[in-house]
């Protein structure tokens, strides 16, 4: 994902890199929250 980023081959390839990188970033501060708050309790 990140080399088509860099070679920018289409604007779509980007869009959906761009957006599966920003889903897959909020799915891991959420397992984190998630996690602290379990180890929380």
């Amino acid at each position: 994902i990140y080399a088509m980023i860099r070679f920018g081959i289409t604007p779509e390839i980007n869009a959906l890199a761009t957006i599966v990188m920003a889903v897959s970033i909020t799915a891991l501060t959420l397992s984190q929250r998630l996690n602290r708050g379990i180890i929380g309790q």
